[in-house]
């Protein structure tokens, strides 16, 4: 889970960080908070990803992705 504070406003550093960890790691699931659940409150949007995004792709429905 990539989650920088503010990304719900400009998603693109968080994209890149994606990137490069999926990169280095293509094995990891990964994914952005902000595209998850884009919220101002960074603890709120990073919980809620965390724990959505995982738990949908276990059971079958997949990764989010924007």
């Amino acid at each position: 889970m990539v989650t920088l504070l503010h990304s719900y406003r400009n998603r693109q550093n968080e994209a890149v960080v994606k990137a490069i960890v999926e990169e280095v790691a293509p094995e990891l699931l990964t994914s952005c908070s902000a595209d998850i659940w884009p919220i101002i409150r960074e603890y709120e949007r990073t919980i809620t990803a965390t724990i959505l995004n995982p738990t949908t792709a276990v059971m079958g429905v997949g990764q989010a992705k924007h």
